[in-house]
């Protein structure tokens, strides 16, 4: 085979109107990388972490804390530095309400709201905040679905608690 030939055969196709699609195809395709590729766009979650320096997550009590340390703990992965780990400390509340009351007193929707109390210490200093987030899940028909239900509901909170959190430490360490 002719070496030659090779690009007529990538665009050959049965009828002329195919090749020109393709062809069409080939240029958008290229267009839109060059044009992304200056375009100045950065991760909202870069690599290099946020100038936090190393930090240790302490164990937090509860499940939410348990779901809540692991996030923590993913954040601060990215956090280097040659200055000495900073501690992170968090306390967390919970409070459930029922926002649907049917009149046999079945709950057809739950809101659980997580206040979070941290504390980021170090040698620098201490930088101090609270956050919250309310997360609503239906009622189950039966026991065992409320109980899947709640589980997810809190899992879903640690995770907001975190990025709530970690946005927060940035934005006081960048003042």
């Amino acid at each position: 085979m002719n070496i030659m030939r090779l690009p007529l055969l990538f665009f050959w196709q049965k009828s002329p109107r195919q090749a020109s699609a393709r062809v069409s195809a080939v240029f958008v395709w290229l267009f839109s990388v060059f044009l992304l590729s200056s375009c100045g766009f950065t991760p909202l979650y870069g690599t290099s972490g946020g100038n936090l320096g190393p930090i240790n997550v302490a164990q937090i009590d509860t499940r939410i804390g348990y779901f809540l340390h692991e996030k923590l703990e993913a954040h601060s992965v990215l956090e280097r530095g040659t200055t000495s780990p900073r501690t992170l400390n968090v306390v967390l509340r919970k409070e459930h309400k029922d926002t649907n009351l049917r009149s046999d007193g079945f709950r057809t929707r739950i809101q659980i709201v997580v206040f979070a109390h941290y504390e980021l210490i170090g040698a620098s200093g201490k930088i101090e905040g609270d956050v919250s987030t309310t997360i609503g899940y239906d009622g189950g028909a039966d026991a065992g679905s409320e109980i899947a239900l709640s589980l997810d509901a809190e899992e879903r909170a640690a995770n907001q608690l975190a990025d709530k959190i970690w946005v927060d430490l940035l934005n006081k360490t960048r003042q």
